[in-house]
């Protein structure tokens, strides 16, 4: 779990690319397999208790985008199978960019907005990482990949908030 954990504390793309590296040669049949198993055994996580209905919420309030390392072929499934797709104005998936701060850029562009008037929420330190680089202020939640701890030994401007419910993560942005 740990080489998971440490992955996830830089560019996921990026890490990945690394190990593949060291890696033994992989066909293309093997990737194709690997990506359908990973595919399958994604759609088996069940939803973080209550994060339904806080998006539910945020969704009448804001313009709510998801900018991830995955590709649409394994984010959306998840999205469409707990019915919550249709809450999202845009995904910037892999297909976009391998760098979440490249995303960002479009992001901002494609809302008219600015990046420092965007909030982002995740779960990794890589995120935060890359958020803090595009200038996007980051709320760090810890019922994904980092714990709280783990979080606290980033610079403590580069997370609004450290948060443990989705309790708290509505309670601070629907105050």
């Amino acid at each position: 779990m740990q080489e998971v954990r440490d992955l996830h504390k830089g560019n996921m793309v990026e890490e990945l690319a690394k190990i593949k590296d060291r890696a033994i040669e992989e066909t293309d049949e093997d990737l194709a397999e690997w990506m359908r198993v990973y595919s399958a055994n994604k759609l088996k996580v069940p939803m973080y208790d209550g994060i339904k209905d806080v998006l539910n919420r945020l969704h009448e309030k804001a313009n709510l985008v998801i900018n991830t390392s995955a590709i649409k072929e394994n984010c959306l499934p998840l999205l469409e199978r707990d019915g919550i797709l249709d809450l999202f104005s845009f995904i910037a998936s892999r297909e976009l960019s391998t760098s979440k701060i490249e995303k960002f850029k479009v992001i901002a562009e494609r809302f008219s907005t600015q990046v420092e008037e965007m909030l982002f929420i995740t779960d990794t330190i890589g995120d935060i990482r890359e958020a803090y680089a595009a200038k996007v202020p980051t709320i760090a939640v810890t019922w994904g990949v980092h714990t709280a701890e783990e979080f606290s030994h980033e610079p403590a401007d580069s997370i609004l908030a450290i948060v443990n419910t989705t309790d708290e993560l509505e309670t601070l942005l629907l105050k």
